[in-house]
């Protein structure tokens, strides 16, 4: 009368079931209730290039340069130098 140990068995089912239930949790996070996908207006595209060229009849071609990730490098390093600034100033005693 050999029996398995019920603690591995129960340990597996476990490990099962929480890969089931976070397999779920991040299908419902990228699903389109939570995350809808917009659709593109006049005023408002999406970019699908790097760059954009827009021409107007009597104006100059305008080219537009997407520079997100470069905006959020230099905002934040404009953040650490008034934040290291502000740790200079305060004063000791």
């Amino acid at each position: 009368m050999s029996q398995e140990p019920i603690t591995p068995l129960s340990l597996e089912n476990a490990k099962k079931t929480a890969k089931r239930f976070s397999d779920r949790i991040e299908a419902a996070k990228s699903g389109s209730i939570l995350m809808p996908l917009v659709p593109d207006t006049q005023s408002v595209m999406r970019s699908r290039k790097k760059a954009q060229h827009v021409t107007k009849e009597g104006r100059p071609t305008l080219e537009f340069i997407n520079v997100n990730e470069r905006v959020r490098r230099i905002a934040a390093a404009q953040r650490r130098t008034r934040v290291k600034q502000a740790k200079k100033d305060v004063p000791t005693l």
